[in-house]
């Protein structure tokens, strides 16, 4: 009786144990699982839940310097937004561009403002400004005055511009409204100036600025002057070209190095058996911005055995008159003659250059004057020394140096 009496008592109790343990157990797997608790360091997929601040982290990393044109911030990216800082009149000119790049080697951005004229000559003016979010930006350069003004930033981070220069030979013989843009500049920042100065652009042939070759790689791109990815071609329309050597029938080029399709350097010997003299050049070039993949051949140097400008250095800012300095094969005390070019090749100066000694290899050191036609500024140029034929006048050799003319 009694155990039929206690029976359901203690099944009804253990039935309660029973239940409580499953409710525990229960309770036990859900904290170990996460269910319903939202800490991570029991969580055995907290492996994986690391990935997320690994994803914040690479949205906020640290700024870098980027190359080229830049995305505006969205506050500063209107044309009303610059107008009343620089500011502009309604009624004779206008923000036309708006320009943000990391344009002085920092990781914030700056913005450069194209403002144009409203008249016939639609002249530009720049402003580049820092701190450009903030209410008050700080204007740290500024160039005024570009008559049918045209800018841009290049991938190396430096501005340029192009303009009419009005005073050029080939602008002077046309008319205000035919004139061209002839002249074109390259601005980079330093940091011991605190604003943007000029530099040259390495060039030789067949573009002597950045702004010119950044033009003649965007033809080739769209299939035309395809010779301009030949370094041999280039190498001979170098030393065919009249104001340069002018050599033109019996040309050989070599590939001394480089110079294939993926090559972003060549050396080119190319020699000329003309009736009066046997001629050599070595031309050394490299491609625009090291683009291995159809970048344009730019010729860097030309250089012929023993002849050699020693100063002034190379990207030199000259001023005339300028002392050159170098070595040549004199004859009867003449090593040939030296001339300052523009940028077009137009020529600026010249002068006669002797020898030290009177026969055979000879130091100099001789005066140039020269008159630049840009007045307002400087510009690309090239120094030039050139030797000549005894017997027929023709160009024997050359040597090349880029300056900054002023």
């Amino acid at each position: 009786m009694d155990n039929c009496e206690n029976g359901p008592y203690s099944l009804h109790r253990l039935l309660k144990h029973m239940a409580l343990i499953f409710m525990l157990s229960f309770m036990l797997t859900a904290c170990t699982f996460g269910i319903g608790n939202n800490t991570t360091t029991a969580n055995p997929t907290s492996k994986a839940s690391s990935i997320t601040p690994t994803a914040q982290a690479t949205a906020t990393a640290t700024p870098s310097i980027q190359l080229g044109k830049q995305t505006c911030p969205k506050a500063v990216s209107n044309a009303s937004y610059w107008e009343p800082k620089i500011p502009t009149q309604a009624a004779t000119s206008q923000v036309e561009n708006i320009i943000c790049a990391n344009l002085m080697g920092r990781t914030t951005l700056q913005a450069l403002i194209s403002v144009r004229h409203k008249d016939s000559t639609h002249v530009l003016d720049l402003h580049l400004y820092d701190n450009i979010t903030d209410p008050n930006p700080k204007e740290i350069f500024q160039l005024t005055g570009l008559y049918k003004g045209e800018t841009r930033v290049s991938v190396y981070n430096t501005v340029l511009t192009s303009e009419v220069n009005k005073n050029s030979p080939q602008n002077q013989k046309l008319t205000a409204t035919t004139m061209v843009n002839d002249l074109q500049r390259e601005f980079k920042w330093s940091d011991g100036k605190q604003t943007l100065v000029p530099v040259t652009f390495p060039g030789l042939f067949p573009s002597t600025t950045r702004y010119q070759a950044e033009d003649d790689q965007q033809e080739v791109n769209q299939g035309r002057e395809a010779w301009k990815l030949s370094a041999t071609k280039m190498a001979t329309t170098f030393v065919a070209s009249p104001q340069l050597l002018g050599w033109h029938n019996g040309t050989k080029a070599t590939i001394i190095s480089g110079g294939g399709e993926k090559d972003v350097e060549a050396v080119v010997k190319v020699e000329n058996s003309a009736p009066a003299d046997k001629k050599t050049a070595t031309i050394t070039m490299t491609r625009l911005e090291n683009n291995a993949n159809g970048g344009i051949w730019i010729v860097t140097k030309a250089s012929c055995d023993g002849l050699n400008i020693d100063s002034p250095e190379p990207q030199s800012l000259l001023k005339s008159p300028v002392t050159a300095t170098g070595t040549g094969a004199a004859f009867e005390g003449v090593i040939g003659k030296i001339m300052v070019f523009d940028s077009h090749y137009n020529m600026l100066g010249t002068a006669d250059v002797q020898g030290k000694q009177g026969n055979g290899n000879a130091s100099f050191s001789t005066n140039i004057t020269y008159t630049p036609t840009f007045k307002t500024g400087s510009e690309d140029g090239t120094l030039v020394l050139f030797s000549y034929s005894n017997a027929d006048g023709s160009v024997t050799g050359i040597a090349i140096v880029k300056q900054l003319l002023s």
